[in-house]
């Protein structure tokens, strides 16, 4: 059993840092070995929702493994505009993350609250024309106790009246970024260096000039949303679409309204919400 216990703290410290991700090799190298780690003790409750975990009586080991991430980014709204205020630039999408690994000292009988990241909110509807698009709020942290935190991706930006280019939300833990309000390629879609998100970045939304679609939300576990399209004449932006629950990846950007010659404002669309985190901890208990 102890050296079950040794492995896994030095798999800790030699292969994962306090700022570095935990890469899907080792997260498969762990799942892998899981069902040897419960013959031997090994016990795992993960928390998609905030919730106490109690420590048993009779701990093997006073040290737990915590694996966490926090929740993605809002994705920006997209700009409002009418015939006196052209459209600028959709809102670029929220920036997501991905688990790290933590080992923790643990007490027998003692309660830590778990709180889990909720994703970050997208930003509201653009309604008033020359104005920016509002920004995407930045994901919740999770926590386990006052032991370990994971902090949430960064909001994206809403659309900028006076630019077409926007500042993408920025992931967080080798979280995938935002897409910038560009193109919407994946060049645009920036993650940390040689830390790649395990999901995909959203696509930007499909517009004939997509300067004005919003761009992707960052990938986190799951992918992230999709930004929203830029409109035909006359109509308002599309919305970028949200992130799914526990996905932990930004959400995509709200595309531009567009005018048609009239004094009829033409909202921005919404950005859409960030995917919450999750939490899972490996505690090693009595023989039954």
């Amino acid at each position: 059993m102890s050296d079950i216990i040794n492995a896994l703290s030095k798999l800790n410290t030699d292969e994962v840092s306090q700022d570095k991700p935990t890469s899907e090799a080792l997260f498969s190298k762990i799942g892998a070995n899981l069902n040897a780690l419960i013959d031997s003790g090994a016990r795992f409750q993960i928390f998609t929702s905030s919730g106490t975990w109690t420590a048993p009586s009779y701990l093997r080991s006073t040290s737990a493994l915590v694996l966490a991430c926090g929740g993605g980014g809002g994705g920006g709204s997209g700009t409002a505009s009418n015939v006196s205020s052209t459209a600028q630039a959709g809102g670029t999408g929220g920036g997501g993350t991905i688990p790290t690994l933590r080992l923790v000292t643990i007490a027998e009988n003692t309660a830590y609250t778990v709180t889990i990241g909720g994703g970050g909110s997208g930003g509201a509807t653009a309604t008033s024309a020359g104005s920016n698009g509002n920004n995407g709020s930045p994901g919740g942290t999770t926590s386990f106790g006052a032991l370990a935190s994971w902090p949430g991706g960064l909001g994206g930006r809403g659309g900028l009246k006076s630019q077409i280019i926007g500042i993408p939300g920025a992931g967080v833990n080798g979280g995938g970024w935002g897409g910038a309000v560009a193109n919407g390629s994946t060049t645009l879609e920036q993650a940390t260096p040689a830390s790649p998100a395990w999901g995909s970045a959203g696509s930007a939304g499909s517009s004939s000039d997509s300067t004005r679609s919003g761009g992707g939300g960052g990938g986190g576990i799951g992918d992230g949303g999709n930004g929203g399209a830029w409109p035909s004449a006359g109509n308002a932006g599309g919305a970028g679409t949200s992130a799914a629950a526990n996905s932990s990846a930004g959400g995509g950007g709200g595309g531009a309204g567009r005018d048609n010659g009239s004094a009829t404002v033409r909202n921005g669309g919404a950005g859409g919400n960030g995917g919450s985190g999750w939490l899972a901890v490996i505690w090693f208990g009595a023989d039954v």
